[in-house]
């Protein structure tokens, strides 16, 4: 099985360090304590220095704090791989690339390289399991097109694309390395004759889209604000949405939107469930079974750092 490749996405349970080199080593462990104690004020003087002096932070404790995300990151991601190949059954499971449960189940998601997420929730179909209901209720209504803003690796966007296999797809995406990955997931389901890959999205792309029952999904760290404005509201008079909102970018951001579109919506809030409380909310899947409850923790965990995530689920009050 080659393992699943992990985007951007990013995962923080703590930095470890073994105590290992000093059991091997007992006669150096009072050396070590005194080496330790003395350093400490010196570390306090640079870590005072560096929080108060914004030159400083920026040159140096900024960096040091984005590189130990990217060190934390990557030890989760190896620490999930760990686990997979640690239980044969689930590697099994998900050697085919498939997704295996949830509303995109089926779905051929293998060696696609996942953006804003880690992919094993992708893969074993609790990906935002929030959202699960909601989608089985707007799977029963009928729509013209579907658009995807903030499509990152497009599993939305090709998912939406296999449930709705008469509708086109307008997917926006910034990133031009998950726009690639966008593109590969399409070809892989058969759908890329339906998912037009678009770029950047501004008010004037929501503005310019055709007045007919729509479908739109949109999680774009923060735009959301921009886009669904004052001026685009009655562009969107016959479009459902789902959005991701990031009160934690945008403090007040929900309440602004709930505002904007109650006029013209019914209006419903979804709270996003911690990483570490996920197992305790879902019906886990079969091949998670006989794992800890760490395990289960770190293979289903969504890697959201930014912290007020909520969806606001808009349904037009005039189709």
């Amino acid at each position: 099985m080659s393992a699943p490749i992990e985007g951007r996405g990013l995962f923080v349970e703590g930095l470890g360090v073994s105590n290992n080199l000093v059991a091997l080593m007992p006669y150096s462990a009072s050396l070590f304590s005194t080496i330790e104690n003395a350093a400490k004020p010196g570390v306090r003087r640079v870590a005072d220095w560096m929080v108060s002096n914004d030159f400083g932070w920026r040159v140096v404790g900024g960096n040091l704090t984005r590189f130990g995300l990217y060190l934390a990151s990557r030890r989760a991601a190896e620490e999930r791989d760990r686990i997979v190949r640690n239980h044969p059954g689930l590697a099994r499971s998900l050697a085919h690339g498939r997704v295996l449960a949830g509303p995109f189940a089926g779905m051929d998601y293998s060696g696609v390289i996942s953006y804003c997420s880690a992919s094993y929730p992708k893969l074993l179909g609790s990906y935002e399991f929030e959202l699960h209901r909601t989608w089985q209720t707007l799977f029963t209504r009928k729509y013209d097109l579907i658009v995807d803003v903030g499509a990152a690796d497009g599993y939305y966007a090709v998912g939406l694309a296999r449930m709705f296999p008469d509708l086109p797809v307008l997917a926006y995406e910034a990133n031009p390395k998950a726009r690639q990955s966008l593109s590969r997931l399409a070809r892989l389901n058969g759908v890329e004759s339906r998912v037009e890959i678009r770029g950047h999205c501004d008010p004037a792309d929501i503005l310019s889209l055709p007045q007919t029952s729509t479908l739109m999904i949109m999680d774009c760290e923060g735009s959301e604000d921009v886009l669904i404005a004052p001026q685009t509201i009655r562009s969107l008079s016959r479009t459902t949405l789902m959005v991701e909102t990031h009160d934690g970018y945008l403090p007040g951001v929900t309440k602004r939107l709930m505002d904007r579109l109650s006029p013209s919506h019914y209006v419903e809030t979804i709270e996003v469930v911690n990483d570490h409380d996920r197992p305790d909310w879902i019906e886990l899947p079969e091949v998670l079974q006989d794992l800890t409850r760490r395990e289960v923790n770190c293979l289903l965990a969504e890697t959201r750092m930014h912290a007020c995530l909520r969806w606001l689920v808009a349904v037009p009050k005039k189709d």
